[in-house]
Formats: structure tokens, C-alpha cells, sequence
């Protein structure tokens, strides 16, 4: 009864939550996706195969013609996944509801209450009922799981798991009562699973723990026992490798294939900081994109920049703040340990390490909450636990400090696990995807002439914007551009110099070039470009002409016609959206403010122009008065 009114609180709560993403439409990959589906991508792909993103060499070069690939990447380049299941998805949604993109996303929201009702049951097998409502409830809530729902090309992970999951239980079920045909419905469950993608790997650490903590006088028996999962894995992992999927030259990406010592070495720094995440909400997003602290503190004003410069770098601080949290995990579960009966001791000793081994396949993508998925199975006992320890000792202790100590932590890990991911903004994500898409359709271009220009994006703060941009436009019926190159999504002002007819020099203003986590999805952080490197695209040189600290600082742009010539566009994602940049003359230098997020006042401000008609010049460089400003703040 408890476990089931869980359930049903879960999904209703989850579900209301989660409601807005209803309006998200297409973000990011997905608009591959779409391209991929109707044709329209720059490397054709078979139906199954619709998260191929790049293949090295000539599928290289075609696919940076439209910008999906900048001009730093490596022409190996490969990152490639083996997601039949994750694709067939997306011709059955086609089928189904056509262009009706919030059905899409119903999908995916009936997907993620699938994932719940399969841990339940995992829950109900291994665990006492109380302990299980609560952990379904910390579970389902949880907001590793928010942008897997709202993101569409992420869907298949959902799928991945609840299969996954399953295949955990039905093995438990096998284990216990010695069923044949439970571990058959497991084998056949995880190959399912890996139907959908490598993101059934975490599921396969439950297994191993669960083998690792059985009877250890029986090895040969263990061993026997693993098999239903070991099959579909390797076989899935021999079919991949022989069909040329997998990752390669990407900082983001790391294939344990292909570099198993950098593989290596990020699962060390990968893991604490996924742990940080579950535990202490610090988003493992900014392990590669920095912590949004820094502006925070610097505006309090409590020291200098210069003060700073000189404490540790984020990712130090990062890293300790996970161990943190692995130490805090460790610590509370040996509190609670003598309190604890024995099915539970039994349960623990096999979902802690798989939590653990969970963790380790998925570290190879690039890091955000959504990792935390698979290993969030094993830990959020863990949390219900605590809660239940915090309870007790609240109900038995007569002494004041101790009640008050119970009572802060209980209530603080309440509000913490329960109540804020409740609260979480999921009209951020979709404010975020809607704002994204109408900033590059706003884009400061003639829809008459653009199918002839090439288009070239001087700078830019955000992934689908800077990357998809052509797939934005041709998704919403207009004409992509002839070519569409993002020159630097540097998070820097830039010294903007022509140098001639046809050059122009590129410099950062207070760092370099290939230094941010989103440039790094296309290079890896340690192949740095040596100066003087060049690389030739379809109509411009890019030449590397000064470093910075081992990285480039300074970029000479040579292209094959004049910059006054109307077939070359010139963008930069300014406050006011994508505006068109207009070169100097031969000589001159201009300076750009760092490149701004897509916002929505931004849009609104625009518009409002448009319909003003011209600005002054002089009007670009001073703050808007309030009615064309909407009384907002400009946006950060």
C-alpha cells in the first residue's frame, strides 16, 4: 500500500512538473534528427542511423559546409552511436503525430513514468515497502531526470533504462528463485536496452555488483550467472566496433575504446563530480562549462578580480566538492549502518557499488546531471535512509540539541530531495529551447538572397544557435545558406581588424580561442593548434598567427573574395539577437562585446526596432530608454 501510493504521488506530482515541456519543440540534436528524417542533412544517413553526427574525412568536410562541425575539428573527427531503437523512435513518432511536436513530448513524459514504475518494482523486490515508497518517490523527482524528458533526442536513455532496470530485476528474480526463464526475459531486456544505446551500460553495473556480492564460494556459478548480461553487451560492443561508431578527436566525448587511458583519467575527475551532482546539486555541466559562482561572487564585491586569479580554478574546486559528497555518502551509510535490518544490509551491499560501476560507462559523454540517471538507482536508498534515520532519531530523543540537529536535517533533506525538484524550472529548459530557436529565426538575413551567401558567424555564446543554425532556418521551411561557418564561440570580446581586401585578423580580449567546454566538444583539450596551422574551408583560410598561453589567441581569416562582396555575411550574436556585421575598412579595426546568450527581452527589443525603422548609429552604443527596453533588465 505505501509503495503504491508512492507511485501514484510520484507520477502525479513528476507529471505536473514536467507538463511545460509540452511547448519545448526541438532542441540542439534534435534538429539533426529532423534533418536526418526529412532528408536534409548534409551526410544522408539510412533510416536506423539517425544519431551518426560525424564519420571523419569527407563526412567531415561535408558536414561543416552547414556549420554542424566548425573549423577546428580535427578530420578524423567521429562521434557516431549505435541507437537503432533510439532512431526507429523517432520514424514512429513521425507516423503517429506527424508534426505535432507536444505529442512528441508526451512521449517522452509517458517514457519517464515507465522508468518509474520500473524501479518501483526493483524497489518492491529488494527492499522493505516504507524504505521503497520513499526512494521512489526521491527517485522519480529527481532532476537528473528532467532533461532527459524534456530534451527529445535524449528520450532513448529513458527507454534504455527502464529496460535496463527491468533486466536488474528479472536477474534478481532468476538469483532468488532459480527461474531459467527469468534470466532469459533479463538477457532478452538487455538487449533491448542496448537497442536503444550505450545508455543501458549503467544498468549492467547493478548485475556485476549484485554477482561481486553473492555467495563467494561459487564463482564458477557467478560467472554462469552473468552470462544473460554479458552476451547482448559484448555482442553489442563487437557489432559497434565493427561498424565504425564510437568517438574520436572530441574533448566532450571519449571513447574507452579508442583512448582507454584518457577514458581512464576522466573517470577519475568524472566521478566525483557526478557524485557532487546527486549529492550536493552542483551541476556537472559546469565541470566542463565553468560555475556560474564566479559572476555571483565578483558582483558582491567582497575582493578583487586580481584576489581571484589567484585562488584555485574551478575545476580543483569542482573536484574536491565531489569527493566531498563521496565521503559524505560513505560517512552517513556507516552511521546508519548498525540501524539498518538485514534484508537492507543485503539490498545496500550490491546498489551501493552498482551506483558506483553505474557511473563509469556514462562518464565517457559529455557531463551533465542527466549521467547521474543510472546511478541514481543505487543512491537514492541511500537518501531514504537517512531521511528514515533523521525521523527516528527525531521521535526518540528527548534531548534538545539532538531533536534540533534531527529536525533541521530532516526537514532540510525533505525540502532538499523532495520539495526543490519539485520546484525545479522546467520553463527555464523550455524557455531555453523556444528562446534558442526564434533567436537564430530572427537572424539578421534576406531570405531572398541568402540561399547564395555564405554566412559567417564572428561570434556566438550558444550551442544551437552557433551549430544547427542552418538546420534551424530549413526546419521552418526557409532556405538554408549556401554555407554557414561559425568562426569562434569564444566567451570573449573580440579585436576585429581588416587587414587588407579580403583578410581579416580575429582577436580574443582577455583569453584565447579553444579554450571554452563548447569549443571543446569538437577538439580535444590537449590538441592545441601550433602556430601558424591552417585550415582551409569552401571560401575563407583560417590561420592560427598568435597563442596565448598555448592556445590561439589570434586568427587571420583570408577569404577568396572581398569582404564588401554581398555573396559574404558577416553575424555576431549580439544583445539585440543575430545582427549583421559589417567589416571595417581596409585598416581599421572594430571591437565586438562578448557574444550574447539568446534571450527573450533581447527578441522583444528587436522587433521593437524593426518596427521603429533605422537607429542612429550612435544609439548601437548607449543603453535603449525604457520603452524600447520594456523596463527590463538587460540580460546578463
Amino acid at each position: 500500500m505505501p509503495l503504491r501510493i508512492a507511485v501514484v504521488l510520484t507520477l502525479v506530482l513528476g507529471t505536473l512538473v514536467l507538463l511545460p515541456a509540452l511547448d519545448a519543440g526541438l532542441f540542439a540534436d534534435d534538429y539533426v534528427v529532423a534533418a536526418m528524417l526529412d532528408g536534409r542533412f548534409a551526410a544522408p544517413r539510412a533510416p536506423l542511423d539517425l544519431f551518426n553526427f560525424a564519420r571523419g574525412g569527407e563526412d567531415v568536410a561535408a558536414l561543416q559546409r552547414l556549420g554542424s562541425l566548425p573549423w577546428w575539428t580535427p578530420p578524423d573527427f567521429n562521434v557516431s552511436f549505435m541507437r537503432p531503437l533510439s532512431s526507429l523512435l523517432w520514424h514512429l513518432d513521425r507516423v503517429l503525430f506527424g508534426d505535432a511536436l507536444w505529442l512528441y513530448h508526451a512521449h517522452s513524459i509517458a517514457a519517464w513514468a515507465l522508468l518509474v514504475l520500473a524501479v518501483a518494482a526493483l524497489y518492491r523486490r529488494v527492499l522493505p515497502l516504507w524504505l521503497a515508497a520513499l526512494a521512489t518517490l526521491i527517485y522519480g523527482l529527481d532532476e537528473s531526470l528532467h532533461f532527459p524528458t524534456v530534451w527529445l533526442s535524449n528520450r532513448g536513455g529513458l527507454y534504455a533504462m527502464t529496460l535496463g532496470v527491468l533486466g536488474v530485476l528479472l536477474h534478481v528474480r532468476a538469483r532468488e528463485e532459480g527461474s531459467r526463464g527469468s534470466f532469459a526475459a533479463s538477457s532478452i531486456c538487455f538487449a533491448l536496452a542496448l537497442g536503444f544505446g550505450e545508455w543501458a551500460f549503467p544498468a549492467f553495473g547493478y548485475v556485476l555488483a549484485y554477482e561481486l556480492a553473492s555467495d563467494l564460494r561459487k564463482p564458477l556459478r557467478r560467472l554462469a550467472c552473468l552470462l544473460p548480461a554479458a552476451v547482448p553487451a559484448l555482442a553489442f560492443l563487437i557489432t559497434r566496433a565493427a561498424l565504425g561508431y564510437g568517438a574520436r578527436g572530441s574533448g566532450a566525448y571519449i571513447d574507452p575504446g579508442a583512448e582507454p587511458l584518457r577514458f581512464a583519467a576522466a573517470t577519475l575527475q568524472r566521478v566525483p563530480v557526478l557524485a557532487g551532482d546527486m549529492v550536493w546539486s552542483i551541476p556537472a555541466s559546469w565541470w566542463d562549462h565553468g560555475s556560474a559562482w564566479r559572476d555571483d561572487v565578483l558582483a558582491l564585491q567582497l575582493f578583487s578580480p586580481q584576489v581571484w586569479k589567484q585562488l584555485p580554478d574551478w575545476r580543483g574546486i569542482h573536484l574536491l566538492l565531489g569527493v566531498s559528497a563521496i565521503a559524505a555518502l560513505a560517512a552517513g551509510l556507516r552511521l546508519c549502518w548498525r540501524g539498518l535490518d538485514a534484508r537492507e544490509r543485503q539490498a545496500l551491499r550490491w546498489l551501493v557499488p552498482g551506483a558506483l560501476l553505474a557511473l563509469i560507462p556514462v562518464v565517457g559523454a559529455f557531463t551533465s546531471s542527466r549521467l547521474a540517471m543510472g546511478a541514481l538507482v543505487g543512491v537514492a536508498p541511500i537518501f531514504a535512509i537517512f531521511l528514515r534515520a533523521l525521523a527516528r532519531v527525531l521521535l526518540a530523543t528527548a534531548s534538545r540539541t539532538r531533536f534540533a540537529l534531527a529536525y533541521g536535517g530532516l526537514a532540510g533533506g525533505t525540502a532538499f530531495l523532495l520539495v526543490l525538484p519539485l520546484a525545479h524550472d522546467i520553463d527555464r529548459l523550455v524557455y531555453e529551447h523556444r528562446t534558442t530557436t526564434e533567436w537564430a529565426l530572427s537572424a539578421e538575413l534576406d531570405l531572398e538572397q541568402v540561399a547564395d551567401q555564405r554566412v559567417f558567424l564572428l561570434s556566438s555564446s550558444e550551442f544551437t544557435t552557433s551549430f544547427f543554425f542552418a538546420y534551424v532556418w530549413s526546419r521552418h521551411g526557409r532556405p538554408p545558406p549556401r554555407s554557414f561557418y561559425p568562426l569562434s564561440t569564444a566567451p570573449y570580446a573580440l579585436h576585429v581588424e581588416r587587414e587588407g581586401d579580403r583578410v581579416l585578423r580575429l582577436s580574443t580580449l582577455g583569453g584565447s580561442f579553444l579554450g571554452s567546454g563548447q569549443e571543446h566538444m569538437f577538439r580535444a583539450r590537449d590538441d592545441i593548434p601550433r602556430e601558424g596551422e591552417r585550415v582551409s574551408l569552401p571560401g575563407v583560410e583560417v590561420r592560427v598567427i598568435e597563442l596565448l598561453q598555448g592556445r590561439p589567441r589570434t586568427l587571420e581569416l583570408r577569404f577568396d573574395t572581398s569582404l564588401d562582396d554581398p555573396s559574404l555575411v558577416f553575424l555576431v550574436s549580439s544583445e539585440l539577437g543575430m545582427t549583421r556585421f559589417r567589416p571595417p575598412r581596409p585598416g581599421e579595426s572594430r571591437r565586438l562585446r562578448r557574444a550574447s546568450y539568446p534571450s527573450w527581452v533581447g527578441l522583444q527589443r528587436t522587433r521593437q526596432l524593426a518596427r521603429l525603422g533605422p537607429v542612429p548609429e550612435f544609439m548601437h552604443y548607449t543603453p535603449l530608454p525604457p520603452l524600447l527596453d520594456f523596463g527590463n533588465p538587460r540580460p546578463r
